[in-house]
């Protein structure tokens, strides 16, 4: 292992469930200081990126609605709506749970079941559920932009307000498999070259499952990770989120998405820390993608997501140039230098993480 310290705030987030969805900086002191690295955190590209998942639920809800067949398309629509809260909730850091999804269906009343109920011709229901669903996102975008101090008559305003000023726009319905694009400023779904230069680091088909694996690595995964399954490099692969764990969190569901992000980011210090025979410092990672697709039947969240490491010694060198210059507070021109070494050496590469969610797909 390598750079512990240096891992160690992060660690300390996740042991207190203080790791929301969309943190992955190492958040380190020194780090701060000597890296100037965009994290994507600005409020401008959180916006952007949420407007990307409202856009792909309301053509999710579209292509849902096309079912011919009277209230077929009730539960897949509100577990679509389900979806893209939690997924809202993550672009803001926001731990949520299912009163607070319940609370926010709420919002948007009996809009799905009374509607649709008066229509069963499908060129119709699309406009409607599409309409209703990019409305609630727009209102659920509000409320976690105010942490969550919205009131519900103000949650309510907002979703008719948006639910009007869209009436009647053409919706394109999106297939279930189509990703998600995420906007520009917030990344995109890694190339080729960085998908290739990531291979090299992936935990070994030999290796144990990374429940034991990784709690023999990382003791603080006992507690924060219930899953089954593989390392999610592929379909077949896929690492399985549980909804409920007797011996993790009994009779109190996850926030998977949650979930999902602690299992990425250990198993990326697995790849770097155990499997690479150079031990890499972490320095960051964070999503360039996202798409829910359905492979046999089951929903899977594929996350793509690259990252910005370095070689241990290299980090060390840096960092103890930073400290034997005091920061280089009153040199600029050392410090922008000392920036320069940095970034030469900074190495990237793109990942991906299968992982199956029909335990929690659509749950409040």
């Amino acid at each position: 292992m390598i750079d512990e310290e240096k891992t160690k705030k992060m660690d300390e987030k996740i042991e207190n469930e203080e790791f929301e969805v969309s943190a992955y900086s190492m958040d380190d002191d020194d780090l701060d200081d000597i890296s100037r690295w965009d994290d994507g955190g600005d409020d401008e590209s959180c916006d952007e990126e949420a407007d990307s998942y409202i856009r792909w639920a309301a053509g999710r809800a579209a292509a849902i609605a096309a079912i011919p067949l009277p209230l077929a398309d009730i539960a897949p629509l509100i577990a679509n709506e389900v979806y893209m809260i939690h997924r809202l909730a993550g672009v803001y850091d926001k731990r949520i749970d299912e009163s607070v999804v319940t609370m926010l269906l709420g919002c948007a009343g009996g809009a799905f079941a009374g509607k649709m109920l008066a229509s069963f011709l499908p060129f119709i229901k699309i406009g409607i559920a599409a309409g209703i669903t990019y409305a609630l996102g727009k209102a659920v975008k509000a409320y976690f932009k105010s942490s969550m101090k919205l009131g519900i008559d103000e949650i309510k305003r907002i979703f008719e307000e948006e639910k009007k000023k869209n009436k009647g726009q053409k919706w394109e319905p999106i297939d279930e498999d189509e990703p998600i694009e995420v906007a520009a400023g917030c990344g995109a779904m890694a190339d080729e070259k960085l998908m290739n230069a990531g291979k090299r680091f992936q935990v070994p088909s030999v290796y144990a499952e990374p429940t034991k694996m990784l709690l023999e690595h990382f003791e603080n995964t006992r507690d924060q990770l219930p899953i089954e399954g593989g390392w999610g490099y592929s379909a077949d692969d896929a690492v399985v989120i549980k909804s409920e764990d007797p011996e993790i969190n009994p009779g109190n569901p996850l926030d998977g998405i949650s979930v999902e992000n602690v299992f990425i980011h250990y198993r990326i210090r697995e790849e770097l820390e155990y499997v690479s025979p150079v031990k890499y410092h972490l320095i960051d990672w964070h999503h360039t993608g996202q798409r829910l697709v359905y492979i046999n039947g089951r929903p899977h969240d594929v996350v793509a997501y690259v990252v910005e490491t370095m070689p241990g010694e290299k980090w060390t060198e840096l960092c103890d140039d930073y400290a034997a210059h005091n920061g280089y507070k009153d040199d600029p021109e050392g410090l922008a230098k000392l920036d320069a070494r940095r970034d030469a050496l900074i190495e990237r590469y793109a990942g991906e993480a299968y992982m199956d969610i029909s335990d929690w797909f659509g749950r409040c």
